[in-house]
This record gives C-alpha cells, sequence and structure tokens, in this order.
C-alpha cells in the first residue's frame, strides 16, 4: 500500500510520496473532480475516497481509519464549496421516474461528469415514514 502526505492548496488537492522512487507527487484540480466516500470496508481493513475525475478515469485513495477518510472527504467537500449543499453539484438532466415516496431524476456531476441517480422525497413521506416505524 501507497503512503502519501496529503495537502490541500491552490485549489487542488495534492498527493506526495515522499520516500518514492517513481512518481512522487500527483495533484489534482478541486474544480474538476467528485470526491465519492465508499461505505465498503476492503477485505485488508482499508476506507476507500474515490475521486472521479470524468466518466472513464477515477482514482481510489486508501486510509487505514474511517476517521482519516471522513476527515479527507470533508476537507475536500469544504475546499469545493459544497459541504452545506452537496446536491449543487450536480446538474439535472431528466426525470427517470415517480412513485409514491418521490421521484427519481438522472443528473450530471458539474465538474467530472459522472452521472448519478438521484431520489428526492418529500419531507412529509419521511415524517409518515418515521412515526409508522417509530
Amino acid at each position: 500500500m501507497k503512503e502519501y502526505q496529503i495537502n490541500i492548496a491552490n485549489n487542488e488537492v495534492v498527493f506526495e510520496r515522499p520516500s518514492s522512487s517513481q512518481q512522487s507527487l500527483i495533484s489534482y484540480n478541486l474544480n474538476k473532480l467528485q470526491c465519492v466516500k465508499s461505505t465498503n470496508l476492503r477485505e485488508d481493513g482499508f476506507f476507500c475516497l474515490q475521486l472521479v475525475l470524468s466518466q472513464t478515469h477515477q482514482r481510489c485513495i486508501y486510509f487505514t481509519s474511517e476517521e482519516a477518510q471522513d476527515y479527507w472527504h470533508t476537507n475536500i467537500l469544504r475546499e469545493q464549496g459544497f459541504l452545506n449543499n452537496r446536491i449543487s453539484q450536480y446538474e439535472p438532466v431528466k426525470k427517470l421516474g415517480q412513485g409514491s415516496f418521490g421521484r427519481v431524476i438522472l443528473a450530471k456531476h458539474q465538474f467530472s461528469g459522472a452521472e448519478v441517480a438521484i431520489k428526492f422525497i418529500g419531507k412529509s413521506e419521511i415524517s409518515k415514514t418515521l412515526k409508522a416505524n417509530g
């Protein structure tokens, strides 16, 4: 497993591997990536943070603790200006469907171009579900 030092500076996230004889510095423009926290723990115990750079290019960064994964995920989102309003990262493309709990749209990440499905659920439906299960 490669050990990197991570820094955020000048609108870039920079990964530095000081003891490497190969590529020792990798940087990505914060305005051109989508940061996704994987909830699946790898078999070897590492936590993944995916940096989606385009629909065909992504990089996984692995952490030894979930706290470190959360820390860098939060810091990248904060630097991108999306911490309080993550939905603003996406542009609606088209409606995919409608159900009794809400609607689903296809959306495109404004920087990486990655397409995702987003489900919108009305607050009244959430309240009804919580009361019925609570």
